[in-house]
């Protein structure tokens, strides 16, 4: 298992095996190759840097992909940028609603979504980004959109919310964020 963050002290990216166990050639090739730089002091590869969510997603992609398990954080900042009612979600509109919606827009912007039952009949927008890894987006009425990033049989692995109940601003990001993890699989 991997701890992936940033690490405000250090203002550096952190990424932490669990036990040597999960520390192998392979993984530590591809996690120096990321830029990272191993510190035994600290027992985790260390790459200086600002806060951004998309250097803690395709790490954390990285080591999914190479079979770990990651427990992946970052700091959230919440900075309302709501101006009015263009920009807030209607507290009126169903989860289901709210997600059938977002499934058009990103299909509209060419990415390959779809609406999922996630239990409970809660509703939610889902984006597969490789056969172990799957990005949902989901808006409780009148909240901020939030996401998660689950791998292999379910297991969340980075969650958070953005800074915006509009659609469209919440439909870019998404975009942005599946871009920076990498091809979707077909």
């Amino acid at each position: 298992m991997y701890l992936v963050t940033f690490d405000t002290g250090l203002k550096a990216y952190a990424v932490a095996p669990e036990s040597a166990f999960d520390l192998n050639a392979e993984t530590s090739l591809a996690v120096e190759s990321a830029g990272f730089t191993w510190r035994s002091d600290l027992q985790a590869f260390i790459r200086p840097g600002g806060q951004d969510l998309e250097q803690i997603a395709s790490i954390t992609k990285q080591l999914i992909e190479l079979g770990h398990t990651v427990m992946a954080a970052q700091k959230h900042r919440f900075e309302d940028t709501q101006t009015g009612p263009a920009a807030t979600s209607d507290p009126e509109r169903s989860e289901h609603e709210a997600a059938e919606a977002m499934t058009r827009r990103l299909v509209d912007l060419g990415i390959n979504a779809e609406t999922t039952n996630t239990g409970g009949n809660c509703r939610a927008t889902s984006i597969t980004l490789t056969p172990f890894a799957r990005l949902e987006l989901a808006d409780a009425p009148g909240e901020l959109w939030s996401w998660c990033l689950y791998q292999h049989g379910g297991d969340q692995v980075l969650c958070g919310h953005w800074d915006s109940a509009d659609d469209h601003t919440v439909a870019g990001k998404a975009r942005a964020l599946v871009h920076a993890m990498g091809s979707i699989v077909a």
